[in-house]
């Protein structure tokens, strides 16, 4: 293989577009600070060349075709880094050889890591230069395993940088790879099940976000799953500014405050520290300053909430700042990011809402207003490796995705109503919609942070149980029953009532102590299973543990008068529902 080879690019769209932006846009496209870069394209396209240049000098030469592309039965290279610089440019030198890249977590084990490369017959690791010990480790598991791998640390900050002019590099006409072929592979978070291995093609990086060339996008998620990754392919394909940060509350606030950003997403969980920290540190500032913050956060062109539904007064908070600028974006890895949106003019008092289809995508209820979510969009998932009963079970027949969601339409928005199956509690006969319970606990201004959970019982049913973690204040708060400790259970359910009808009250709370987490993926999405394991355990008596509140129906009482719904027409079964 001739040097001249490393220059010459796959004649797809990626690269077609990728060196358009190189010769025609000059500023930095990625500010990393922690790996100290700052790149322009020129700087790029030299590191990607390189990283290439290492790639076909150290796999074996069988594993390409006689284009100089990786052979289609074994494409996937696997990535060990944060998302920053480093895993952009690996990322651009496997899609450059035709292969499919497979982000791995930092915090994985080398078994689990070894199992992996298994399961995707894949025999290279590109590592991070943090991340090339644990890389080590997971070769030496591999080999312990008969599996031989190969660490290819990932090379960045290459001099001397190629000129944008010079013509060195080049779309080679008769270098093409197949649409259809992978382009990268992620696991699902395992929230609703064991991860699958969902394989999406080369048109993966068909970004739902308009980015226009001039944006400022702040990446702060890992890139082992699709609102991490996706950013770190599509930003470089348009010309927009991609800036390495921290999901520190208080760095993100100071970033904002310089100015320039227009693009920020993140889960709840990024969104709700933001919100805590401008009411703990920034409020109190005198004018002037506290100013500086708000400008800098309505200079947001984009702000998606995603990853799980946010609470009402978090999206009041940040509407109360950004104005209607915030919306909700639901997506998941099989879509390849986000399939709906609120709008402008979306009704901001619909709780639960996911808004429109984004362009491109066409959504269909299965029970037509209302029913399982079944989703088609040029960027959906192809199939899962390994698993073709899975693959025809994800798909119905006219080819849309099963999303094992629920919901229904209010106008042209979608209100999301929970899973298809795990997001129901059944408690003898009544069905308690988790996250219609979740929402309004979460709005309650003294809780922190909690969850609701299906918790068995003695006679095998569901309760639903509250974990949730108060504000300090509410602590010191002694409320009824002489200041007994289930008094914390009255007083949530009393003030839970007040939205919600009495079946749905948490009949079981455990309060998170100092040190103990809700348990959750790297998405922050809460893993219920695990959290039913580690805080509600059954004993061999069917007893739940001493520090976990019950209500018993036959010697509690609310102190409510009862109300027409309260047990959604059943009111003979009350005991019996609990």
């Amino acid at each position: 293989m001739t040097k001249a080879i490393y220059a010459e690019l796959p004649n797809e769209p990626t690269f077609v577009e990728l060196l358009r932006v190189f010769r025609q846009v000059h500023q930095i496209i990625v500010h990393d600070p922690q790996n100290g870069v700052d790149a322009d394209y020129s700087q790029f396209f030299t590191d990607l060349l390189r990283m290439r240049e290492i790639l076909y000098e150290s796999l074996p030469k069988d594993m390409f075709d006689e284009q100089n592309i990786i052979r289609e039965e074994s494409p996937y290279v696997f990535i060990l880094s944060r998302g920053d610089y480093e895993f952009i440019i690996a990322s651009f030198a496997i899609l450059s050889i035709g292969g499919a890249l497979v982000p791995l977590s930092t915090e994985i084990s080398p078994e689990e890591a070894s199992q992996l490369l298994h399961r995707c017959k894949s025999t290279t690791i590109l590592a991070g230069q943090d991340y090339l010990q644990l890389a080590a480790e997971v070769k030496e598991h591999a080999a312990s395993h008969d599996l031989c791998v190969t660490v290819l640390p990932i090379s960045i900050k290459v001099s001397p940088v190629i000129d944008p002019h010079s013509g060195c590099v080049k779309i080679n006409p008769d270098m093409r790879v197949e649409s259809h072929r992978p382009g990268v592979l992620l696991f699902t978070s395992g929230t609703s099940g064991p991860p699958k291995a969902v394989v999406h093609t080369r048109a993966f990086n068909e970004s739902h976000t308009k980015i226009l060339y001039g944006d400022v996008f702040l990446s702060h998620r890992p890139p082992h799953w699709i609102s991490g990754m996706l950013p770190l392919i599509s930003l470089p394909l348009r010309g927009a500014r991609l800036e390495v940060t921290s999901s520190n509350p208080s760095i993100l606030w100071e970033r904002l405050k310089t100015g320039g950003v227009t693009i920020l997403a993140g889960t709840p969980y990024i969104w709700t520290p933001m919100m805590k920290y401008f009411d703990d540190h920034l409020s109190c500032l005198p004018l002037e300053k506290l100013n500086a913050y708000i400008r800098g956060a309505q200079g947001l062109r984009v702000a998606y909430v995603t990853g799980s539904m946010p609470h009402p007064s978090l999206l009041r908070f940040w509407r109360g700042i950004l104005g209607q600028k915030v919306k909700v974006a639901y997506g998941a890895t099989e879509f390849g990011g986000y399939g709906t949106c609120t709008t402008d003019d979306t009704d901001e008092n619909l709780e639960l809402c996911i808004g429109r289809p984004l362009p491109g995508v066409t959504i269909h209820l299965s029970e037509g207003d209302h029913g399982e979510i079944l989703i088609k969009s040029p960027s959906l998932f192809s199939h899962y490796l390994g698993d073709e009963a899975a693959t025809r079970a994800a798909f119905s027949i006219d080819g849309f995705y099963r999303s094992g969601d629920l919901a229904h339409r209010i106008g042209d928005d979608y209100i999301l109503d929970g899973r298809a199956s795990g997001d129901f509690i059944k408690c003898q006969g009544y069905k308690v919609q988790i996250l219609k319970v979740e929402q309004a606990l979460k709005d309650l201004p003294f809780i922190s942070e909690g969850c609701i959970l299906q918790v068995p019982d003695s006679n095998n049913s569901g309760r639903v149980a509250a974990l949730v973690r108060f504000e300090d204040s509410v602590k010191a708060v002694q409320v009824g029953c002489h200041g007994s400790f289930a008094t914390y259970l009255q007083f949530l359910r009393e003030h839970l009532a007040r939205t919600l009808p009495a079946y749905m009250l948490p009949t079981v709370l455990r309060i998170l102590q100092d040190g103990e987490e809700i348990p959750q993926t790297v998405s922050n999405k809460v893993i219920r299973k695990k959290a039913v394991d580690q805080y509600f355990p059954l004993s061999k008596d069917s007893e739940l543990p001493t520090d976990v509140e019950l209500w018993d129906p036959e010697t509690c009482h609310d102190n409510w008068i009862p109300r027409a719904w309260d047990w959604a027409g059943l009111q003979t079964n009350i005991t019996s529902a609990l």
